[in-house]
């Protein structure tokens, strides 16, 4: 699967709009060559801890929101 993303820190809107546990960075995917892609405006939550460069893959920031 081919898939080009942008990974970045999440600002301080988003980590209050979806919480900190949701994580603090973001994962946007900008091409999809299959599957569906993600609607506008949504993205990935990730958990980055850089001191042991360990990612984590949350849940999307709609299917947070639907919680």
């Amino acid at each position: 699967m081919n898939v080009n993303t942008i990974f970045k820190r999440k600002s301080d809107e988003e980590m209050s709009e979806d919480g900190i546990e949701t994580g603090n960075r973001k994962l946007i995917p900008i091409i999809s060559r299959h599957g569906g892609g993600l609607d506008e405006n949504d993205y990935i939550n990730c958990k980055m801890k850089g001191w042991c460069a360990k990612i984590t893959e949350g849940k999307t920031k709609l299917e947070v929101a639907n919680i």
